[in-house]
């Protein structure tokens, strides 16, 4: 994970459609609190708060996210986009909340906050919906149960929020293992599925990629010789000094931005890579 630096131009369906839709909400809540507490059953309990996925949804919002996010998933930090759509996510649930795996869905979920704009992430369908759902456990028993109600603190919710938190602080990777420095940082890898394995197999290429690029990017052609020219040049299927200086020139491009936020998996290549540019 990353800190996520979003847009100050909210997305226009949501300050119009939205805040329309979160006041017939909050109306729709007050009507009837009580009936609101317990699960929806179509016979015994027929109430429930309904939102509206194609405003919050919208294209307009999804793809502000997108660029944001620099197309990264905002938990794992993956590029996806090629081979799935991804979810706007919702930091906190607007559905129902569960504090561990096994509970029962509390209602409501923060519902109030459907269509807030700083509620709202990019995430890959795997981490969104194989692992965050609706967890939005606290550390604390206070929760806020409807939109009368405060808010928690940051420092009470157990997932890292990388909107307003940075999460390098939370964790680190030794290698392409991810790594809770603190207890936030650990349940955050928990939840978000940030740990799994297919994940950190990506992570290992990555890896070694970075460690690829920062090894020719040391090359100084004008230095070898024409036999060292070309082992290199074999080893790397060029066919004349200009592709090889070529390769190299990338090299080095890629040395100076892979650990800038735009990069795939940011964290991982700054906690390994201390040194490389970050700005």
């Amino acid at each position: 994970m990353i800190k996520i630096s979003k847009s100050t131009a909210i997305p226009t369906i949501l300050t119009i459609q939205g805040t329309a839709d979160r006041q017939r909400l909050c109306n729709q809540y007050n009507a009837n609190p009580p009936v609101y507490h317990i699960p929806y059953n179509k016979i015994t309990n027929p109430h429930k708060l309904e939102v509206d996925t194609s405003i919050y949804g919208d294209k307009t919002v999804k793809q502000q996210i997108i660029t944001d996010q620099h197309k990264k998933c905002c938990f794992c930090e993956a590029t996806f986009l090629a081979n799935g759509y991804g979810d706007v996510e919702h930091y906190r649930p607007k559905g129902g909340y569960k504090q561990n795996a096994g509970d029962s869905l509390g209602k409501p979920g923060y519902y109030w906050l459907a269509y807030e704009w700083s509620n709202l992430l990019f995430s890959c369908d795997v981490c969104n919906r194989s692992f965050k759902k609706n967890f939005f456990p606290l550390s604390t028993t206070y929760r806020a149960l409807n939109h009368h109600n405060a808010l928690e603190n940051s420092a009470n919710c157990l997932l890292i929020n990388p909107i307003n938190e940075n999460p390098e602080l939370h964790i680190t990777f030794n290698q392409e293992i991810p790594v809770g420095k603190t207890n936030k940082g650990k349940e955050s890898i928990n939840k978000y599925g940030i740990g799994r394995a297919t994940l950190n197999e990506e992570r290992r290429k990555h890896l070694r990629e970075v460690k690829a690029n920062l090894m020719l990017s040391e090359i100084d052609i004008a230095n070898l010789t024409d036999n060292q020219k070309n082992q290199i040049k074999s080893w790397i299927g060029a066919q004349s000094d200009a592709d090889l200086q070529a390769v190299v020139d990338d090299a080095i491009n890629f040395r100076n931005n892979c650990a800038k936020v735009y990069f795939p998996f940011t964290n991982l290549v700054r906690s390994n890579f201390p040194n490389l540019p970050k700005i």
